[in-house]
């Protein structure tokens, strides 16, 4: 048998009044607010959202339910009939932010293309400081691992940097149509003043660990070996920060990522963009 697209995407759509109730309160709307709803769904959360904020910018990508949305929402709430991993946020935003004191980013979001969906959130956070998702519990604590869990990983790491994130509420399959298979958790995210450590160069430290967490049976040096870092400056780095041979990247703290980082920099980008020459920092001398 076929599976519907819907289905496909991973989409169950939320039924239980009082648990909508909670979530509208720790999303905490208000008039001065734009609302940035991604996958709309039968307007769940929509409606509630839109009894107490300025505007709501619904976007949902499913035919039949823009046709449904259309019959239902209120004056103060945009349909946007997208494919939101195709949309451009910054631009659909640009003329109502000026509008509003505060934008939020919302949604339940399809288990299939929830990372998708926040890593582009997290492409966007200059717009977006606020973001409250639901999400497979699974991944969830992926957000929420700290060094020492093998769900500890390079957006997760990322995340944690910019935002303080916290989780909100454990939500039964029951409170879904159709019932998931597995539990559900409401996260929040909040941008930090300040990210944890500077970044100037952040798609680089994004690639540096995704080359650390390459593969997870092997140990972190022998990743950084596989990604071309010769051998003495591997030596050299774990030796002066203090991190042990046989050590995975999932057991290294925020703090020594940024340091092993800082002991490597980009060199002759003109010649070779994609050549990571592994050269000492002067700041460890």
């Amino acid at each position: 048998m076929k599976k519907s697209k819907r289905h496909s995407l991973g989409q169950h759509f939320l039924k239980n009044p009082r648990l909508i109730h909670k979530i509208i309160n720790i999303i905490d709307p208000h008039e001065d607010e734009l609302i940035v709803e991604i996958g709309a769904g039968k307007g769940s959360l929509t409606l509630p959202l839109a009894e107490r904020c300025g505007l709501v910018l619904a976007i949902e990508k499913d035919p039949s339910l823009v046709d449904l949305l259309k019959n239902i929402i209120p004056a103060n709430v945009k349909l946007i009939a997208a494919d939101i991993l195709k949309l451009n946020l910054s631009h659909i935003i640009a003329r109502p932010q000026k509008e509003y004191s505060q934008i939020k980013l919302v949604g339940n979001l399809p288990y299939s293309i929830a990372s998708q969906i926040i890593l582009k959130a997290f492409e966007h956070k200059a717009d977006f400081p606020f973001w409250v998702f639901l999400l497979q519990e699974e991944m969830a604590q992926r957000f929420l691992a700290s060094p020492g869990s093998k769900k500890f990983n390079p957006l997760g790491i990322m995340l944690q940097i910019y935002f303080e994130i916290r989780p909100e509420l454990k939500i039964n399959p029951r409170s879904f149509q159709p019932p998931p298979r597995v539990y559900s958790i409401l996260l929040s995210f909040t941008q930090r003043s300040t990210p944890l450590f500077p970044l100037p160069e952040e798609k680089n430290f994004h690639s540096f660990l995704k080359k650390c967490f390459a593969t997870r049976r092997k140990t972190l040096s022998n990743n950084l070996l596989a990604a071309s870092f010769s051998p003495e400056a591997v030596t050299e780095a774990f030796s002066i920060l203090k991190i042990p041979p046989k050590a995975r990247a999932e057991e290294l703290s925020l703090k020594t990522f940024f340091a092993l980082y800082n002991f490597f920099y980009l060199k002759n980008k003109s010649e070779n963009p994609e050549n990571i020459l592994l050269v000492k920092d002067r700041k460890n001398e």
